[in-house]
């Protein structure tokens, strides 16, 4: 759980090996973000997702720094109402 502009949020993060039988061509890292929209009935909820490319070989340090920069952009997330 991640708190968002005073709102309960769910992360997830995992390594998504490649399958082509899957329809994955190429290994990637994804992060999730699932938010409720506050004050909503029946319950709506917002999907924010990031996915970096795993090369063969690369180092496993640039893609934390990547996850890192993708957690540092969602803690900006506020709501705004018209």
């Amino acid at each position: 759980m991640r708190e968002l502009d005073d709102t309960a949020a769910l992360r997830s993060e995992r390594d998504v090996p490649a399958d082509a039988a899957q329809g994955v061509d190429v290994a990637h890292r994804r992060v999730e973000y699932f938010v409720p929209v506050p004050d909503n009935v029946p319950d709506q909820y917002l999907t924010f997702s990031f996915s970096a490319l795993i090369a063969p070989g690369s180092d496993p340090a640039f893609y934390d720094t990547l996850v890192e920069l993708f957690d540092a952009v969602m803690g900006t997330f506020r709501w705004s109402y018209a």
